[in-house]
């Protein structure tokens, strides 16, 4: 009731302000006089608190009406204006002339009409064929260029490269320890030792490391008396020389054979010059207790490049050379004309064994009817050869050297084929010369698993005193002793063994010979493979200055074979041998794996898990007796555990 009131008052105080002034009325309320829909809806309240009245506003006075009303404008046109004293009427000032129209631009010329260029005439098309052809060609080049660097890989790091080297490359990086059981057939006795090897193999695509460290701790001798087995001594002959320090170093390679550039220091690999007619397949680390760090190098440009070796870094070498030229490579348009190659080649045994050293004074001559039960007459008929502190032959040694110029051009390359075939004259400086004409065929054939076919066929022309391949894969202990002593041959130690340069310069006279050289290797995808490789020559076995036990003359043969077979299975087993057989005199002797002439190299592996394996491997090597001053051939055998990471 109250609040009714009070709103009635207000608006009542409103209505009476309006009509006493309308100007008032037109200015704004004050905000507590806002209508009422502006203000929010009363809640209800059980007890509201009195709400004071507002203060009531002082009253607006009125305004005053003027006192006198305005007069009304007079009535007729408005007066005249009146000029100033002695300014004319506007009526006497002429008008003013009218303003001149705006200059009339001349309108821009117009731009030249663009010339119509012709359009070009659209391309011709394409002769039917002529782009598959196109993209066929690129497609042989890029699988040609594939096929090339596979067939560079190879079965195992170093491919064919390896086939006859002392010592098997895996296709993994890996690092790891081996330790097992070594029997090495010391003469006269046999040894056994406890053999452990740290060994890191790091292998990428163009630089690769492999080092070891192989200590053998020897467990039993029948050398020594009974209560000093085992002395855990380390073999002293594995550490007794500064050359023995290179062991450590197993290669240290950037690149691949036939690569643009090819570097390795390497005490496993194999060294090839060129066809191979004067160096292939040499191997300076054949001894049991000898390690020599060589080096091959080698450049290969479109235009020119060489290939080298050296087979000793730190002493008296075989250092071979061949530099080669293509004369016609800039002839791109012929794959024929420019795959012409021109080679020269030079190799050099800077410190070559030519006869060996005798003792005749403590040793002499053998006298017939002289016997004085001392047996020395009997045992060295000619001297005991000389033994020196490191348990080499002293030799009387001379440099030799040996030359040559080769060819080949290739007369098929595709995809699939290459057909290479070459000839090669060389020269010995001592002997005689001899030639060889020869073909090597590829093939590759597949795509998903591939396989690759590597052959080559020789004939050779070549005088009795000169020898196809001098420098081959026993070049090493021929050097000392040509040919090898009959172990069936009780009184061998009795005989006589010339050194190869002794014994060809002693082949002065006879009949030219003919001869083969035979080669095929196969490999499936990194998967598996096999090759062989054998030679022969016509007049039959050749008698020699050597000289058996009852002092007859030794004939040898002129046939060598060798056997390689890859099994690098991942992660579970492998298997890699090789057999060499030397100087055969009928191919059934290929086959009589017991004679002295036979070498066996074989490595088995089986790896049920990446860190743990086990080994077994079998190594044939040569080993100087000091006592007769024959190199023998011993068999070392290994077995144990291999803990290594693989990556």
């Amino acid at each position: 009731m109250r609040r009714d009131i009070r709103t009635l008052f207000i608006f009542a105080t409103a209505a009476a302000v309006v009509w006493l002034s309308p100007s008032v009325a037109a200015a704004q309320a004050p905000a507590w006089a806002q209508p009422p829909e502006a203000v929010p809806a009363a809640q209800p309240s059980p007890a509201p608190a009195p709400v004071p009245p507002p203060p009531v506003p002082a009253p607006v006075p009125a305004a005053q009406p003027p006192l006198y009303p305005p007069e009304p404008p007079p009535a007729g046109p408005p007066p005249a204006a009146v000029p100033p004293p002695g300014v004319a009427p506007p009526e006497a000032y002429p008008p003013p002339p009218p303003a001149p129209p705006p200059a009339a631009y001349p309108p821009p010329a117009p731009y030249p009409p663009e010339q119509a260029q012709p359009m070009p005439p659209p391309p011709p098309p394409p002769a039917a064929g002529k782009t598959d052809e196109k993209k066929e060609e690129k497609k042989d080049a890029k699988a040609g260029k594939k096929e090339e660097e596979v067939d560079r890989k190879g079965t195992i790091y170093e491919g064919r490269d390896q086939f006859g080297g002392s010592s098997i490359i895996g296709q993994k990086s890996h690092i790891g320890v081996s330790v097992g059981y070594l029997k090495l057939p010391e003469v006269p006795y046999d040894a056994h030792y406890l053999h452990i090897n740290p060994r890191v193999d790091l292998l990428w695509k163009k630089f690769a490391l492999g080092v070891n460290a192989p200590l053998n701790l020897e467990l039993f001798s029948p050398k020594n008396p009974p209560e000093d087995n085992p002395t855990w001594s380390l073999r002293s002959r594995d550490w007794d020389e500064p050359t023995d320090f290179a062991k450590i170093i197993r290669f240290v390679q950037y690149g691949r054979k036939f690569d643009p550039l090819y570097v390795t220091a390497t005490t496993v690999f194999a060294s090839t010059l060129g066809h191979g007619f004067l160096m292939r397949r040499y191997i300076p680390n054949v001894m049991m207790d000898q390690k020599k760090l060589g080096l091959q190098f080698d450049y290969n440009h479109d235009y020119a490049g060489f290939e080298s070796t050296v087979s000793n870094l730190m002493g008296a070498p075989v250092i071979g050379v061949m530099p080669f030229v293509r004369p016609f490579a800039w002839f791109k348009s012929s794959d024929v004309l420019n795959s012409l190659s021109l080679g020269v080649t030079f190799i050099t045994d800077t410190d070559a064994p030519v006869t060996v050293k005798r003792d005749k004074a403590n040793f002499p001559e053998f006298t017939t009817g002289i016997n004085d039960g001392s047996n020395y007459y009997l045992r060295f008929p000619y001297g005991k050869p000389v033994v020196g502190d490191s348990n080499v032959l002293e030799t009387e040694t001379e440099m030799i050297y040996a030359y040559g110029i080769d060819a080949h051009i290739k007369v098929v390359k595709t995809k699939h084929v290459d057909i290479k075939p070459y000839a090669d004259i060389s020269f010995l400086n001592f002997g005689g010369k001899g030639l060889t004409t020869g073909v090597q065929w590829r093939f590759n054939l597949g795509e998903k698993y591939r396989s690759f076919f590597n052959i080559r066929t020789d004939f050779r022309v070549f005088d009795p005193n000169y020898e196809p391949t001098y420098f081959d894969s026993f070049y090493e202990v021929q050097r000392f002793q040509y040919v090898i002593p009959d172990r069936s041959d009780l009184n061998y130690a009795r005989g006589y063994y010339p050194t190869k340069r002794e014994e060809l310069e002693a082949r002065s006279t006879g009949d030219t010979r003919l001869g083969y050289y035979l080669e095929v290797n196969y490999e499936l995808s990194k998967w598996f493979g096999i090759g062989f490789s054998i030679n022969d020559a016509t007049s039959g076995n050749l008698p020699t200055l050597a000289k058996d036990g009852d002092q007859n003359a030794l004939a040898t043969g002129n046939g060598n074979f060798q056997l390689h077979v890859d099994l690098p299975l991942p992660y579970f087993v492998s298997l890699h041998g090789t057999y060499h057989k030397v100087g055969f005199q009928s191919m059934a002797d290929i086959v009589d794996f017991g004679g002295s002439n036979s070498i066996f190299l074989a490595t088995f592996r089986f790896r049920p898990f990446n860190l743990i394996g086990i080994y077994a491997t079998l190594q044939e090597a040569w080993e100087l007796d000091d006592w007769t001053g024959l190199y023998e051939l011993v068999p070392a055998f290994q077995v144990g555990l291999d803990v290594s990471y693989e990556f």
